[in-house]
């Protein structure tokens, strides 16, 4: 008998009190093996697809399924972002793969990844055990392991369903794509506010693909970015959502970089449009190897920005400058200006070109500061103006005009100005050696990218 039944006056227990049910759950493992280093790497590559800034847990959480055979998948799906991810790594399976429990958790990827970092060991064994309702991870080495919560298989957020195949356009690209799509990348807003140019909008037409960002203040565009091969062309697909290119969030492209740094071969993107009248502008599903990424994508018009371009009768001066030379500038400014943090849009710097008695100077300058670096004889002008001893100025941004030098590897930069300003047909004009449209950067050793930064007006 169970003392729990004892009358609370004391005395003997009562032979008509029940016994107290006795029966133990059985506990099912099932238990795998892993190579340290790639289970880590693997973690580290799908942590951008993990939300972080959310309560929900599921979305904090990596989901850990065996094939029984030889494979482990990690998931994960960041519904904040809309992006999710799936990974596969080689795991040998250490008890019978015919066992009745199939390893399946779901653990959060930062409590996670901390214990598989500290765990020592070439070798990782990882075992999914269920007791009753209760599920767990165990990470472990011959020391002994350490034991995760885990949700059940059922609760997490699974990547949305793809559309019928009828629906898809498929993109066969080389790692060049990519490479582009990162250039074009850093030029995407952060303004969520504005979702339409928070990422990088790509048209495609037969086997060549036009990408193109902008935050307003500086656009960059980049030209026949090559295609392996189209099985459908996504200008075809695009005419029956009545949509102009695809844009991709710029959040996904830096998980997908991340992800596939180390990868080579070729990608397949797989474009899931929707039907004209369905909410949305539609997925995209990108394969390496065995790996599989997605993410919604940006709904909306994105900005023409074949019209910003100026006629090139409309170019009044142009600037040669060495793109070392100008990065270095820009840098010094910075610095002695208070750094990165500093709001350059509302406090520019001025870039200043003059030529007197032959002798060519461009100053970079910054009022706040009284610091100015000139660069002499590392420049060429060029003006269009019949007044050469006026000099050219131009409020211009340093982090925006540093960041076309440097993520597209500028080493010559051209700069075409602008010194006159049309409205309505008519011309107008402003002090000669003001800037006050559309800046346009080129590089002549990569034609096919264009650059255009917003000057900003200079105080009187």
């Amino acid at each position: 008998m169970n003392e729990a039944f004892i009358p609370a006056t004391g005395g003997e227990p009562d032979p008509a009190a029940p016994d107290e049910p006795t029966t133990t759950e059985e506990s099912m493992s099932a238990r795998i093996s892993v190579n340290h280093a790639d289970l880590v790497a693997h973690l580290a590559s799908i942590k951008p697809f993990v939300a972080t800034k959310t309560s929900i847990l599921p979305f904090k959480c990596v989901q850990l399924t065996h094939d029984g055979h030889s494979t482990l998948t990690i998931k994960a799906n960041d519904n904040h972002r809309t992006q999710w991810a799936t990974l596969a790594m080689p795991a040998a399976v250490i008890n019978d793969s015919s066992a009745a429990l199939a390893f399946d958790v779901a653990v959060e990827h930062a409590v996670f990844a901390r214990i598989v970092k500290d765990t020592k060991g070439t070798t990782l064994v990882l075992d999914c055990q269920v007791t009753g309702d209760k599920r767990e991870l165990i990470v472990g080495n011959s020391a002994g392991g350490a034991v995760i919560p885990s949700l059940a298989p059922e609760d997490m957020p699974y990547p949305p369903a793809e559309v019928v195949d009828k629906n898809k356009t498929w993109l066969h690209v080389e790692r060049a794509f990519l490479d582009r799509l990162a250039q074009v990348r850093q030029f995407a807003s952060s303004d969520e506010t504005r979702q339409v140019i928070c990422g990088v909008n790509v048209k495609v037409a037969g086997k060549k693909a036009v990408m193109s960002a902008t935050n307003s203040y500086c656009l960059a565009a980049v030209q026949n970015v090559p295609l392996q091969a189209t099985s459908a062309g996504l200008d075809k697909g695009l005419a029956k959502t009545g949509k102009e290119g695809i844009n991709i969030r710029a959040s996904f492209i830096d998980a997908l970089l991340h992800a596939t740094r180390k990868g080579k071969g070729e990608l397949d993107w797989s474009f899931i449009h929707w039907a004209a009248d369905s909410p949305g502008a539609g997925q995209l599903v990108v394969h390496d190897d065995k790996n599989t990424f997605g993410t919604t994508l940006i709904d909306g018009q994105f900005p023409n920005w074949v019209q910003l371009m100026p006629s090139d009768d409309d170019f009044t001066d142009t600037l040669g400058l060495d793109g070392a030379t100008v990065h270095q500038a820009l840098e010094d400014v910075k610095a002695q200006a208070g750094g990165r943090g500093k709001n350059w849009t509302i406090n520019p710097v001025v870039l200043k070109a003059q030529a007197e008695e032959a002798e060519m100077t461009v100053t970079f300058d910054n009022a706040d500061s009284k610091y100015a670096r000139t660069l002499e004889h590392e420049a060429e002008w060029v003006m269009a103006s019949d007044e050469p001893t006026v000099p050219l100025e131009a409020g211009v941004n340093p982090s925006f005009l540093d960041t076309f030098i440097t993520a597209f590897d500028i080493k010559d930069v051209t700069m075409d100005f602008i010194r006159k300003d049309q409205l309505a047909g008519s011309e107008r004009e402003y002090a000669w050696g003001a800037v006050l449209r559309p800046i346009l950067i080129t590089n002549h050793e990569d034609p096919d990218m264009t650059g255009l930064l917003m000057p900003i007006k200079l105080k009187d």
